[in-house]
């Protein structure tokens, strides 16, 4: 394992953080179970392309989880995970105010994770959309844009992207240590 934290602790630690939002969703069963499902697909990612996972507590949420460079040039890449169905389900509002250039969706299937694909914003930002089963915090309807698997890139062009470019990852102390 590359990241020396666990899904549990950095869905913890992250769910802690937002106790008083209003953006808090959770199962109240299971205060922690979206939180770790986002963060046991971003170690995946992370320990796949040899990347720390962000570790900082951000009360308002995060615009991406991996921010990278090529030739100066910054590629910001959010993480997807789900445990149900196949679509890539992307909240219209999160996508247009992110500062996003990639999204990966990870699947997770008894137990095992796999990366499904990846897709630009802009291609999601062309996707149908259909109402989520949330509300905002003011009552209103969101939307997700769907995306179907048909239209994600195979996981293989973004490992030929990183043999080809090899992005360096930001740094700093928000980052987990490697281990």
């Amino acid at each position: 394992m590359l990241n020396n934290i666990t899904a549990e602790e950095l869905a913890k630690l992250r769910r802690d953080t937002h106790k008083t939002s209003s953006n808090a969703r959770m199962d109240k069963k299971n205060p922690y179970k979206e939180d770790t499902l986002g963060a046991e697909g971003e170690l995946f990612f992370g320990n796949k392309y040899s990347l720390a996972v962000d570790i900082s507590s951000r009360p308002q949420g995060d615009d991406y989880d991996f921010k990278l460079y090529v030739d100066k040039e910054p590629i910001y890449i959010d993480v997807k995970t789900t445990e149900t169905g196949d679509n890539l389900l992307i909240k219209q509002n999160d996508i247009l105010s992110q500062e996003v250039d990639i999204l990966v969706l990870v699947r997770k299937k008894n137990k095992t994770l796999e990366m499904a694909g990846w897709i630009h914003k802009d291609d999601v930002l062309k996707a149908p959309t259909k109402p989520s089963n949330f509300k905002d915090r003011w009552g209103n309807e969101q939307l997700n844009y769907v995306v179907a698997p048909s239209k994600l890139h195979p996981s293989n062009k973004l490992d030929r992207f990183f043999e080809i470019y090899k992005p360096v990852q930001e740094t700093g102390d928000h980052l987990c240590k490697l281990t």
